[in-house]
């Protein structure tokens, strides 16, 4: 078995008090050790390989250092980079993450009363749709929350999310430099997404926006394909469904970028595996995550936090064209 190291092996070899070591590893008293000393400390704690105590340090400070998090599911790759983000922040700070995942309101339920049975420190909520669930409300009430990738509607939580307006924006006023004046939208759970479309047509008289209502899947070109004026560019809500419609689209004997433009949204590295590649919206998704459990960190530490709002960013590739024929082929936006 590997020896571990212990304080008493650091203070030895600083040659300082053990206090003096327990107050720089445990943070608990800084201020009463010089800015040099903490740093020879934190120096040869690393060099003799030192792990803390976490149930100690626990029990010290009165914390378990766990915090949960409550997510739809984590099949997709949006959500992944949200939680490697997280767990990042939080590895930092020497917590534990405890994964839920839910599928419908029983479950979720469970999750929550789980999470209150665990004495966590506190709890991350992902882009969930029930948060007026009693179950959701008390466990705010019991410990410190942040909510990701969705703007919180439970008072005093505050979130870290994408300018979803912003995405919608971004792809319609590009696609309206290129020329296209009849385009679709694909709606989906963010309403502020439909609220950047409709801004980025102001002054534009000449530009139609049709809205999909409809599911999720290549049920989106079909719908295109049955109005009276066929859109010349779709904005999908996502980069699989983007990826989904111009698969249809081959089908039906049309092409992309020729026929008919696409973008997606998120930034998916789907988007460049497919030919042609995708013209996309990228989300900031691992800064999400990180923001998120910094955040949750200050409110364990009864600190104030703000809202955090992130900007998405307009990466250039492959699937739209402009109506003169010429196709756009560029590299990802700096």
């Amino acid at each position: 078995m590997n020896y571990m190291a212990t304080l008493k092996d650091i203070s030895r070899k600083a040659g300082v008090g053990l206090s003096t070591v327990s107050y720089v590893i445990n943070e608990t008293g800084l201020n009463k050790v010089s800015l040099k000393t903490q740093k020879r400390i934190l120096s040869i704690a690393r060099e003799l390989n030192y792990h803390p105590n976490i149930s100690g340090r626990a029990l010290a400070k009165g914390k378990t250092f766990m915090v949960g998090a409550i997510l739809p599911d984590i099949t997709g790759s949006f959500l992944a980079e949200i939680l490697q983000g997280l767990e990042d922040a939080l590895n930092e700070a020497s917590y534990s993450l405890i994964l839920c995942t839910t599928r419908d309101v029983v479950e979720f339920e469970e999750k929550c009363q789980l999470l209150s049975g665990k004495q966590i420190d506190g709890v991350v909520i992902f882009k969930l749709l029930q948060e007026t669930n009693e179950a959701l409300l008390e466990l705010s009430r019991r410990v410190p929350m942040v909510s990701v990738a969705k703007a919180s509607a439970i008072p005093g939580v505050p979130f870290v999310c994408v300018d979803g307006a912003a995405i919608n924006y971004l792809a319609v006023k590009y696609l309206i430099k290129h020329g296209h004046r009849h385009i679709a939208i694909q709606n989906g759970s963010d309403p502020m997404r439909l609220t950047g479309a409709k801004l980025a047509v102001k002054g534009h008289s000449d530009v139609n926006l049709s809205i999909f209502d409809g599911p999720m899947g290549n049920s989106l070109l079909e719908w295109g394909l049955a109005l009276d004026v066929n859109p010349t560019a779709y904005v999908a809500y996502g980069d699989l469904s983007a990826t989904e419609l111009i698969g249809t689209a081959l089908d039906c004997g049309l092409r992309v970028p020729r026929d008919l433009s696409v973008i997606g949204v998120n930034g998916d590295r789907l988007g460049t595996l497919i030919r042609p590649q995708l013209t996309t919206i990228s989300q900031p998704r691992y800064e999400q995550g990180y923001n998120a459990g910094r955040m949750l960190l200050q409110r364990i530490e009864r600190q104030a936090c703000e809202n955090i709002i992130l900007q998405p960013m307009l990466i250039e590739r492959e699937t739209v064209n402009t109506l003169n024929g010429k196709h756009t082929q560029k590299g990802d936006a700096a």
